[in-house]
């Protein structure tokens, strides 16, 4: 009798224990936005990846890549986390960017 009450509180208590820890994996899942940016004033193909490469280390950034040549307009499309990170934050981040040839100005700006 008492192996059958602790083979049935050891099955509830892992019943528990597995549901508990599946609920909370579900609440930290990450959330990710995945957004896709216009930004001006990128004048060369170096630039593309400064940007990228300087957006990414903020936390909250999951993934940031130029979608296709240097224009007028460049486009870049990024992942991100919200509950992290903005999208001001993100749009702060980008326009804050060094340009690949004069590192100390910011000439980027994102089209809203």
């Amino acid at each position: 009798m008492k192996n059958t009450i602790s083979g049935l509180l050891a099955s509830v208590c892992f019943t528990f224990i597995v549901l508990g820890s599946s609920a909370a994996a579900q609440e930290t899942a990450v959330k990710d936005t995945t957004i896709t940016v216009q930004v001006a004033g990128v004048t060369c193909g170096g630039d593309l990846p400064v940007i990228c490469k300087y957006v990414e280390k903020e936390a909250g950034i999951l993934e940031i890549k130029s979608v296709g040549k240097v224009a007028a307009v460049s486009k870049f499309e990024v992942r991100y986390d919200p509950a992290k990170i903005s999208f001001e934050q993100v749009v702060a981040k980008i326009e804050d960017s060094p340009s690949c040839d004069a590192p100390k100005k910011k000439p980027f700006r994102v089209k809203k």
